[in-house]
């Protein structure tokens, strides 16, 4: 089952929103409340009451075990924007946007799509290691080669 959680006009731009979102995405309630609660940006603290929000909602509303959760899904809109002037030299002035975010969080105790996050993973470590092997047999033929040179002269 799924729980979710809006924030709506945060005052912190969504690309600052959207490096801290993606620290957290997939990961389990406490793992995130962990991450956030030591990452030193702004957008830190809005982002940890929306989780705190959807985990509430998910055990009071759906009576949801807390320990079970993980964080499904959370992403960042766009929300308003704030056209101000900045005064310039000789009575000019030049235009500055004050961009406000829209949070979005959901968890889920649902652990298929966690195994699915996982197994995504995988191949990607196969194939480091398969480059790791390869960068070792190019090694020894060159050191091949260097003492066969050496062995020449």
């Amino acid at each position: 089952m799924q729980a979710r959680a809006i924030a709506k006009n945060i005052g912190v731009t969504p690309r600052k929103a959207r490096l801290i979102v993606d620290l957290v995405r997939g990961k389990a309630i406490e793992d995130a409340y962990a991450i956030l609660e030591n990452t030193n940006k702004s957008a830190s603290l809005p982002v940890l009451k929306v989780i705190k929000s959807a985990t509430a909602n998910a055990v009071k509303n759906l009576n949801l075990k807390a320990d079970d959760l993980f964080v499904k899904e959370i992403f960042v809109d766009e929300a308003i924007k704030m056209r101000r002037f900045l005064p310039r030299a000789k009575g000019s002035a030049s235009g500055l946007v004050k961009r406000w975010s829209h949070i979005t969080a959901v968890v889920s105790d649902e652990i298929g799509e966690r195994k699915i996050k996982k197994a995504k993973v995988e191949p990607v470590v196969a194939k480091v290691e398969e480059k790791k092997v390869k960068k070792a047999k190019t090694e020894t033929k060159t050191k091949a080669k260097k003492s066969e040179g050496k062995g020449a002269k």
